[in-house]
């Protein structure tokens, strides 16, 4: 029979788990925009934080999953895949804060890093190329149609 006191003890226990999660996983959706992004530090690699824009009042909202148990989460595709090989894409010493830099051993400058801050202060960085049709703006950080590699702005 379950008394008051072990229901109570159970519903803490699970209170406790949950916030931990959250604080865990927390991402700055402001920093990085919208898409999905790895919860650093997970030696896993199955966890991720979807940020999501709303256009009503212009702020993010951010949600944690989970990638089936087959699966891997890939920063770089932005999804859950079973051919990811956990800690492949990231690198380390090339974040000075959370956001979008340019590769500068990319010449094209198709490719940049996402930056993200994790909950105990230290940077996870990621590689990621633009769409065919743009390049990475170190100004804009951000991919951009009209940027021309190597101009200033």
């Amino acid at each position: 029979m379950v008394t008051k006191r072990t229901a109570f003890v159970c519903c803490a226990v699970f209170m406790v788990f949950c916030l931990h999660w959250v604080v865990q996983a927390q991402i700055n959706c402001t920093a990085t925009g919208a898409g999905r992004f790895p919860v650093p530090n997970d030696a896993t690699c199955r966890n991720y934080t979807l940020c999501v824009l709303n256009t009503a009042n212009n702020s993010f909202s951010s949600n944690n999953y989970v990638c089936p148990t087959t699966s891997l989460f890939n920063p770089v595709l932005q999804r859950c895949s079973t051919n990811y090989t956990c800690g492949a894409n990231s690198a380390s010493g090339v974040c000075p804060t959370a956001g979008r830099f340019p590769n500068a051993s990319d010449n094209t400058c198709r490719t940049y890093f996402m930056c993200v801050l994790a909950a105990n202060g230290t940077f996870s960085s990621y590689n990621y190329t633009c769409p065919t049709s743009s390049l990475f703006s170190p100004v804009l950080r951000r991919c951009s149609a009209s940027y021309t590699c190597g101009a200033s702005g």
